[in-house]
């Protein structure tokens, strides 16, 4: 096979003009024979002895044909066999990125951030592709291969580039285009902050646009991912008023179309909207957010099962971010109803919880106190008509962060308002059964060991060495 290559590439360097099919073939030849194994997260894994030296291949036939861009001033719409012969190096580069040296890659990257510029939608496509999945080779140890460092010189070229292909006809939805966004933003963490508002820029405009007529899903996914990607890593609070101008607009038209398939992605990016502002110090929620809380509680929303984990999140950063607003107005009814409505779903009961836990963490007890008799009443409800170990669990954590918070004498005082003495029963068949069951690192700091020190009268835990 080795001297069948060799034959075409001398075809080819005799009369590369005419003869770009040859190199074509022998480009094509290699790739496929020469993988033994392969995945799709890291490419070519294992490669099979035809007589051909990947890196030494890369080195000598690959690269020439990735740096013709660049000497080409930049030009990346060459002819028909060129432009094929970019392809087959970008897909050459991409399957063998986990086999070929660092030191050997580096010298081509601003020849693929030219090529994301190229008109022919194969080309720029697979040069999109090929710089994502470099970004995703990781060393022996679990390191990035091509960190932050290693793109962040070219940053200004990258989104100009990137963000070009979304102008061209064919790729309005560029799903491989979008999912590079997404990789160079998650790759520069904090080092996306000089270029966060121009990226979000776009993005916002983007967003805008699909939003009005979604058609490719994966490349929304990958369009919301890339903006919760600058929310995360560019916490800069004097940006964030700029985020809210800019991503409202399409945030809004979600909300009041009923843009079903995206409403998800809307809650959970206002999450983390309010928990940046959190986060930064901003003090408190402004009321443009306020102003759609109440529609946060309507039945309909609940309804749909995509909506519930991103709502419950939502919820969850309201009452963190704002509970004298919530506490003080007419929604903690609406809140507890959600919560009703979750506890009694056995597949859905843990994020009702989650409520639960928030009320106990943020808000003052007398703000809900009234209301604790009616939740310990619907909770031994579904505890009498569907216990399970999920939901036996979730109760022991409510009952010992309430003890935990406010003391043992509101869990007992309450529970008596709605049955005299089923504290007692409570203990000694439910949570004492279900407190060995009880993990996670923040739960077990939670557990009765400390909120009731003479639990030890009613159970033995045997993930302990002494009674609890």
């Amino acid at each position: 096979m080795g001297g069948y290559v060799n034959a075409l590439l001398a075809q080819h360097a005799a009369d590369p003009v005419n003869n770009w099919k040859a190199k074509d073939a022998a480009i094509y030849l290699v790739t496929s024979l020469m993988v033994k194994a392969k995945s799709n997260a890291k490419g070519a894994t294992e490669l099979n002895d035809v007589g051909v030296n990947a890196v030494d291949f890369f080195a000598q036939q690959i690269v020439p044909e990735l740096t013709n861009a660049v000497r080409r001033n930049g030009d990346a719409n060459g002819n028909t066999g060129t432009a094929v012969l970019w392809a087959d190096s970008l897909k050459f580069l991409t399957i063998f990125r986990q086999v070929l040296p660092k030191e050997a890659v580096t010298p081509v990257l601003p020849a693929v951030l030219v090529l994301l510029t190229s008109s022919e939608n194969v080309t720029h496509t697979y040069a999109c592709n090929a710089l994502e999945r470099l970004l995703t080779v990781r060393e022996i140890d679990g390191r990035l291969r091509y960190e932050a460092a290693w793109i962040a010189p070219h940053l200004q070229t990258v989104f100009t580039n990137a963000f070009g292909v979304f102008d061209l006809p064919d790729s309005r939805e560029n799903e491989y285009a979008m999912r590079c966004v997404m990789r160079v933003i998650t790759v520069l963490d904090a080092d996306v902050k000089p270029v966060a508002l121009v990226c979000l820029q776009k993005l916002s405009a983007q967003l805008l646009e699909t939003c009005q007529n979604p058609k490719n899903p994966r490349f929304s996914h990958y369009l919301f991912e890339s903006v919760a990607g600058v929310l995360k890593h560019a916490t800069d609070p004097t940006l964030i008023p700029q985020f809210e101008s800019l991503l409202f607009p399409p945030f809004q038209h979600v909300l009041q179309q009923d843009v079903v398939e995206f409403a998800p992605y809307v809650f959970q990016l206002l999450s983390q909207m309010i928990e940046s502002r959190g986060a930064g110090g901003g003090g408190g929620v402004p009321a443009v957010y306020l102003g759609i809380f109440p529609a946060l509680l309507a039945p309909t929303l609940w309804d749909r099962q995509a909506n519930v984990v991103p709502l419950v999140r939502l919820l969850e950063a309201f009452l963190r971010a704002a509970p004298r607003e919530i506490s003080t107005g007419t929604h903690l009814t609406g809140v507890l109803g959600v919560f009703q409505k979750l506890a009694a779903s056995r597949a859905q009961d843990h994020q009702g919880f989650f409520i639960l836990n928030a009320f106990v963490e943020c808000l003052p007890l007398e703000a809900w106190v009234d209301f604790l008799p009616s939740v310990w009443s619907v909770l031994f409800a579904r505890l009498q008509s569907s216990k399970t170990v999920k939901f036996t669990k979730c109760l022991v954590v409510f009952i010992s962060l309430l003890c935990c918070k406010h003391g043992p004498l509101t869990v007992v005082d309450s529970m008596a308002k709605v049955q005299p003495g089923i504290f007692e029963m409570l203990m000694k068949g439910v949570v004492c059964d279900a407190i060995p069951t009880v993990s996670g690192e923040s739960e077990e700091k939670v557990r009765p060991d400390g909120a009731f020190p003479n639990l030890g009268t009613y159970v033995y835990c045997p993930r302990r060495t002494s009674p609890v």
